[in-house]
């Protein structure tokens, strides 16, 4: 097990998802709706999405990977 952390240091994939998605969320709640209107451009979605306080759910997965990314 321990070695298998070394590369990947993950004991539970779903509480990590969980956090991840979370810390996310928080950021996207956070973000001016300048910055929110300009990710939703960039993903092709309606930039109205961007009103909204949770990251958007016709997302291709685009916003989300850039939120994680910051």
């Amino acid at each position: 097990m321990l070695c298998r952390l070394s590369d990947y240091p993950v004991l539970n994939e779903s509480h990590f998802s969980e956090l991840e998605y979370t810390e996310a969320e928080n950021y996207w709640q956070q973000m001016p709706i300048k910055y929110r209107v300009e990710l939703c451009q960039k993903a092709g979605i309606c930039v109205f999405a961007a009103r909204h306080d949770y990251i958007p759910q016709d997302d291709s997965g685009y916003i989300f990977e850039s939120l994680v990314s910051n």
